[in-house]
């Protein structure tokens, strides 16, 4: 051995010398050192060739480097292995802390999730505390649903809490061998979600002439662009001069898909990204406040001062969150189809079939322009059609009549559809509509008709 030559190697390193003049390098953990899962000895370097000489750089470099690399694996299992040492009283911090250092919560969640998950998981640690810390084996359904109550005025923070309990719960059967899970039956009561406005062409004017009116002509320029193209505010806002925009279309890069997606500017649109430019800043969008582009935060603070400068009492509120959806409705009342608005705002096809069965549920114009083009695409006019007008629905079918016998489909629910009893001897007639003698006529006629 000569372990009083190689100092430098890292902890617990032993060097053998060979007849060759190459060294036999080994990592050698003492048993009191180790845990029960660590080996006696690791040869190094642990990857490639295990034969050389100490006096080459190349070879003691890995040696080194995976020498620090394994100490550090060591430390964190004596770690681990302290801490399961330690796991007595079998509660609610010792869950909380296998969970944060779980896979599920390092890898799976990304920093807002797991930024939320530490909330909701302190609330629930705060309401253990309160009781003393109890062995997790003594909680029961009707201890967690008592704290699920006290959120009913806040649906959302409540799944969140009933999904955390089920986590742990899991870890509980995992880790501390319980037998059950108190939240495998529990009800999920999802949240009902916001009402949601779209944007339409006065709302987004209106927008934009507050912000001019207050200063903010950057503002203004950034809805009108993106009311046209429809990309996300994220992606949109981080748009450069003599980068992604020339003097005839911008190019902005997709957060999400890493695609480029090209779409030519008007003059008018033109024009204006031009005369809000500032010599200090290369973006397109800046804050005039602060003489710099907007930030994460900024576009929607403003919005939020626009709308408490222009709003009345019960006018609905727009966010800049549903200004892309809306461009893509916009897109289809103008008579885009989906694939020429799935080229300009970047969606897949599905994604814009689904944006505009959930947004656009009065249809009226779209069918109206629709059946114009049609017409006009056989060889007709415009001009063949009578002014747009409101038509009365009427119920043709009877599906207001027939509602009940479609079967609810509730999660957990067996409901069926109720059973129509067979008619024989043709269709049903409403009595208060014909005589006697006119419906024979009609049965009779029926009956002719079935047998030919």
């Amino acid at each position: 051995m000569t372990a009083q030559k190689w100092k430098d190697l890292g902890h617990y390193v032993r060097v053998k010398d060979r007849k060759d003049g190459t060294h036999a390098v080994s990592l050698m953990v003492p048993a009191r050192h180790r845990t029960a899962s660590w080996p006696k000895s690791i040869r190094l370097p642990e990857y490639g060739d295990s034969r050389g000489s100490l006096a080459d750089f190349r070879f003691k470099r890995a040696v080194i480097a995976d020498a620090t690399r394994l100490y550090s694996y060591l430390q964190e299992e004596r770690r681990l292995e302290t801490r399961r040492s330690k796991l007595t009283e079998r509660g609610l911090p010792e869950l909380a802390e296998i969970y944060l250092n779980s896979d599920e919560y390092r890898l799976k969640c990304n920093h807002w999730g797991q930024y939320r998950n530490r909330r909701i998981l302190t609330i629930i640690l705060e309401w253990s505390a309160s009781r003393g810390h109890p062995e997790f084996a003594e909680i029961k359904k009707s201890d967690i649903n008592s704290q699920l109550r006290a959120f009913d005025d806040r649906p959302s923070d409540r799944l969140s809490l009933r999904c955390m309990w089920n986590k742990l719960c899991r870890i509980a059967m995992e880790e501390f061998g319980r037998s059950d899970n108190p939240c495998l039956n529990m009800s999920w009561d999802r949240p009902t979600p916001a009402a949601i406005h779209i944007w339409l062409p006065e709302t987004v004017e209106r927008y934009a002439k507050a912000a001019t009116e207050m200063g903010q002509p950057g503002l203004a320029a950034f809805l009108r662009v993106q009311y046209f193209i429809g990309q996300r505010s994220s992606d949109a806002r981080l748009c450069q001069h003599d980068v992604n925009y020339s003097k005839s279309q911008i190019g902005v890069k997709q957060g999400k898909t890493g695609k480029i997606v090209g779409v030519p500017l008007p003059s008018a649109l033109r024009n204006e990204i031009a005369s809000v430019r500032l010599n200090s800043s290369t973006y397109l969008f800046n804050d005039f406040e602060k003489m710099a582009p907007f930030d994460e935060s900024g576009i929607r603070n403003m919005l939020a001062r626009i709308r408490d400068r222009i709003l009345e009492v019960g006018e609905p509120v727009h966010d800049a969150r549903t200004l892309r959806h809306s461009a893509a409705c916009e897109m289809a009342r103008r008579g885009l189809n989906d694939v020429e608005i799935a080229s300009r705002t970047g969606h897949s096809l599905k994604t814009i079939v689904e944006i505009l069965d959930r947004y656009m549920v009065d249809r009226q114009g779209v069918a109206r322009q629709a059946a114009i083009k049609q017409h006009i695409a056989s060889g007709g006019s415009e001009e063949d059609f009578e002014p747009a007008s409101m038509t009365q629905v009427k119920d043709w079918l009877g599906d207001e009549s027939r509602m009940k016998f479609h079967r609810v489909r509730v999660r957990g629910s067996s409901t069926r559809r109720p059973k129509r009893k067979k008619v024989l001897g043709g269709p049903r007639i409403p009595k208060d509509l014909l005589s006697a003698s006119e419906r024979s006529t009609h049965l009779d006629a029926w009956r002719s008709f079935s047998a030919v």
